[in-house]
């Protein structure tokens, strides 16, 4: 008997039907906290590894050089006519939709208040000029890993085909044309979506915020995405409009439609747009009160 083989006869065998089950999700929570000795950041400090992050990071949004089609979208009217504080009480996860089309300058209003490109900086780092772009939603270290991928069922102008956004052109680049019966088992619920305009995908090339964050960048991403969905959500209740977001979806058949690997590039979030079949009755703080469901305490200064 060898070496090796006496010490693993010395090892305890355990008995791995009496371990308690390991949450993933807590497992990953506990593993990235940021401590004050040791935080999870990669050392950013010299000026040749700030120059090569922000050219990497200036690329991190998928591109389609090679897309068989670019259509720019109108910019002109670009502007909505709604009430912060009426997007805001009048959204809400609407599961039915009437029979509707939307208008290509309602989409082009959709993706760029949403997800356009709305700055530009510029900056001189070790010699080099670097530009990047911020978008209308936040992103840890203006990474902006996000890309946004678009289905139309009934929009004016657009194929049933997978079309992807680009906010620097405030384009869309056609990638496939796809049936709608093939987009409908992405989704849990989508055969029973009927109505629906069009179904939005996210995704994220998470490893270009882990270059910078390390494992932490990964909770980074999943805000992110959230601010993007909001966004969604209100600019198209201010268009008349309603986003319901998903969280069932199946990722492997996403995957292969949008033609990404699942790993350097993950779907996080699904959005359907629809018209919305009825209004949804607003409640006031008043009448809430008024109901018994808040108290007054619960507004003491």
């Amino acid at each position: 008997m060898d070496k090796r083989a006496i010490e693993l006869s010395t090892i305890k065998k355990i008995d791995l039907t009496q371990l308690e089950p390991i949450s993933l999700s807590a497992f990953y929570c506990a593993n990235t906290k940021n401590q004050s000795d040791h935080p999870l950041i990669n050392d950013l400090e010299s000026e040749i590894s700030k120059t090569d992050f922000f050219f990497s990071s200036s690329k991190s949004r998928r591109t389609y050089p090679g897309s068989s089609k670019k259509i720019l979208l109108p910019v002109k009217g670009m502007h909505i006519n709604c009430r912060l504080d009426d997007a805001i009480l009048n959204r809400s996860s609407i599961k039915t939709f009437r029979k509707s089309r939307v208008s290509i300058e309602d989409l082009s209003r959709l993706l760029y208040f949403s997800a356009g490109t709305n700055r530009q900086y510029e900056a001189k780092i070790a010699g080099r000029k670097i530009t990047w772009s911020a978008h209308t939603f936040p992103s840890g270290g203006c990474i902006h890993s996000l890309s946004t991928y678009i289905f139309p069922y009934s929009i004016d102008k657009l194929q049933h085909a997978i079309y992807h956004y680009d906010p620097s052109q405030h384009a869309l680049e056609k990638l496939k044309a796809i049936s709608k019966e093939e987009v409908a088992k992405t989704v849990v619920s989508g055969n029973n979506l009927p109505n629906a305009l069009a179904i939005i995908y996210i995704t994220s090339r998470i490893d270009k915020t882990k270059d910078k964050y390390s494992e932490r960048g990964f909770r980074y991403v999943l805000q992110e995405t959230g601010h993007l969905m909001q966004n969604l959500c209100l600019v198209a209740v201010s268009l008349g409009l309603t986003i319901l977001p998903l969280g069932g979806f199946y990722e492997k058949h996403i995957e292969k439609i949008l033609n990404i690997d699942g790993n350097q590039e993950q779907v996080l979030y699904v959005g359907v747009l629809g018209k919305p079949d009825r209004k949804q009755k607003r409640i006031s703080i008043t009448e809430l009160r008024k109901n018994g469901t808040i108290g007054d305490e619960d507004y003491s200064v």
